[in-house]
């Protein structure tokens, strides 16, 4: 798709796009303002190297050993650490049903294995030094702070026990040592070997003495930083943020949908075009309902159809109108808009200077509303005009563009025009579009366009089947027409809006029989 196709399907979408966006944003705005308070509060630890590079330190100081990646956050999920911060949540501050409450969802998270609560973000260098945030959420802004506090306290004593626990493994032994040589000084009966295992005993005691000062003085790879503060403002929810988030991602959705749709239709009329073996020349998009008299007064830039639309029209029948100057435009069935088309392809070769004369030769009802219905316009002559004699009504109607119109609504035996008066309109006019009755009901479009012109269908999209397609094209073979290409027009189906010459009056049908098509006569 080309970047102008791809813009035009974006502004003829943009309503659906922007609705679909407004619609989830006010959703997700409302939904999101209605949920309650999330704080957050985070307190935060450093590693410590052992010793500092000090040896006397090293050498009187026990330290755990250094932390491997993402076992912060493992010990904080773990089951130890979660039954202590519950323990230190029940002597905090809080009230008895608040600190109930979050330690029933950090236990329920414990069980599922999904933590949200208390959440570890590191921030260390490729050596493994750095500093761990914490981060806890609750539903007010003392619990927020307690918990992350709490788990700071837990973490740092589960940090602690990991270098006394080597003091308490030596302890133990040293114990050991120290009963079975008491059980060996008093079963002994040589006093040699009493002393000997006597000063053997004091040995092991003032080791677990040693053993005992330096447990006390232990210290673990972490070290507080700052603990948790207060949070004024709660850290969710965010309604606004949320809601723009839903808006761009609904309307990302819309716009793909609407992408996948306009690529469909393409190849709907892809498939259509193929299947009738004539060219798609343009498709005119819906117009929007307005007051004009007019079809003409409508046939304005801005009035439905962009410029884009109508020029890749006018370009794709200009190497029909290098041969013939005389468009034969007409449709399947009624109310598909061929007036519609004929004005607004008229409007766009006048604007190029042409010189158009348009020919209504409908067939509407008596009571149909007529679309070329204005006021003659003051437009100076384009060189000689031709006699309208007493049948028709040849005035101008916008600059540039006359209209030549039976007298009485050709409801009829039809428009009446000879061939040499044809002859004489196109040697008068540039371009001389005829708006023809429809083709499948009556004969006059197939007989205007074998006097030395050339056929334009109009389709509705949506509502011309391949049948009534189908039977059109093989009129217009077996009369030895040609036929320039399609011209697509929007659907008529629920909510679309009909070009004024789509508007036909409540009646009984107009489709005749082959042989009262036959019948009709342009003379």
């Amino acid at each position: 798709m080309s970047v102008q196709r791809f813009l035009g399907a974006l502004v003829r979408h943009a309503p659906f796009i922007a609705a679909c966006g407004v619609v989830m944003g006010a959703a997700s705005y409302f939904v999101s303002a209605r949920q309650p308070p999330v704080y957050e509060a985070t307190s935060s630890v450093v590693t410590v190297q052992p010793g500092n590079g000090n040896s006397l330190l090293s050498a009187t100081l026990i330290t755990a050993p250094p932390l491997p990646a993402g076992a912060v956050e493992g010990a904080l999920h773990s089951e130890g650490l979660v039954n202590d911060i519950t323990a230190r949540l029940r002597r905090a501050p809080l009230g008895r049903q608040e600190a109930q409450t979050l330690a029933a969802a950090l236990h329920g998270e414990l069980a599922r294995g999904h933590f949200g609560r208390v959440t570890v973000r590191a921030n260390l260098n490729p050596q493994g030094n750095g500093v761990y945030e914490i981060t806890a959420s609750a539903e007010t802004p003392l619990a927020a702070q307690t918990l992350a506090n709490a788990s700071v306290s837990a973490l740092l004593r589960w940090d602690t026990g990991r270098a006394v626990q080597s003091v308490q493994r030596a302890r133990t032994a040293l114990d050991r040592q120290v009963a079975s040589l008491t059980r060996r000084i008093r079963t002994s009966g040589d006093a040699l070997v009493t002393r000997t295992l006597e000063d053997a005993r004091n040995d092991a005691v003032g080791q677990v003495a040693q053993l005992e000062e330096l447990g006390q003085a232990a210290s673990g790879s972490l070290a507080l930083l700052s603990r948790a503060v207060l949070p004024s403002t709660p850290a969710a929810p965010t309604p606004v943020r949320s809601a723009l988030l839903a808006f761009l991602a609904a309307a990302f959705l819309a716009t793909l949908a609407a992408f996948g749709w306009e690529a469909a239709r393409e190849q709907r009329q892809g498939t259509a075009s193929r299947r009738g073996g004539v060219p798609v020349l343009g498709r005119l998009p819906r117009r929007t309902r307005g007051e004009a008299h007019s079809l003409l007064d409508q046939a304005v830039p801005g009035a439905g159809a962009s410029a884009h639309d109508l020029g890749l029209l006018r370009v794709n029948l200009r190497v029909h109108l290098m041969n013939t100057p005389q468009v034969v435009v007409t449709r399947t069935s009624s109310g598909t808009g061929t007036s519609a088309v004929t004005a607004l392809l008229a409007r766009s070769l006048a604007d190029e200077g042409q010189r158009v004369l348009i020919v209504d030769a409908r067939r509407d009802p008596a009571d149909q509303p007529d679309p070329w219905a204005t006021q003659p316009v003051n437009d100076p002559p384009k060189g000689e005009r031709p006699h309208s004699g007493t049948a028709h009504d040849l005035s101008p109607t916008a600059p540039g563009i006359d209209l030549l119109r039976p007298e009485h609504p050709p409801a009829g035996p039809g428009v009446r025009l000879s061939p040499e008066r044809l002859a004489d309109l196109r040697r008068a006019y540039d371009i001389v579009l005829i708006d023809a009755a429809p083709m499948t009901e009556y004969a006059d479009a197939l007989l205007f366009a074998a006097r030395a012109g050339v056929l334009v269908l109009v389709t509705a999209e949506g509502r011309t089947g391949q049948a009534e397609l189908g039977e059109a094209l093989g009129l217009a073979r077996t009369a030895g027409v040609q036929v320039a290409g399609l011209v697509l027009t929007p659907g008529t189906g629920k909510g679309a809006t009909r070009f004024p010459a789509a508007r036909r009056a409540v009646g009984p049908s107009h489709r005749t029989s082959p042989a009262k098509r036959k019948g009709s006569e342009v003379t």
